[in-house]
């Protein structure tokens, strides 16, 4: 967040009670290797809080949405 704010814009993270961001490793030579860890435990009252805040998004703002759907949630979402 404070790379964010250094670089001049505005963050709006949302903070989940468990867990915390996915890390994952991959180690590439003749044979590929992943390694990934489960990630955080979305609550359904973050996810609430995501769709509230997309409903807000006005024309010139920004999303950057990156990764995968997390475990923790169904794969519709």
């Amino acid at each position: 967040m404070r790379r964010c704010q250094k670089a001049g814009f505005h963050s709006d993270f949302i903070r989940v009670k468990d867990g915390l961001s996915r890390i994952n490793v991959k180690m590439k030579s003749n044979e590929e290797t992943e390694i990934n860890g489960q990630g955080p435990n979305i609550d359904a009252a973050a996810l609430d809080q995501l769709f509230r805040k997309l409903d807000k998004l006005e024309r010139d703002d920004v999303l950057i949405v990156s990764g995968s759907v997390p475990s923790t949630l169904p794969g519709d979402v």
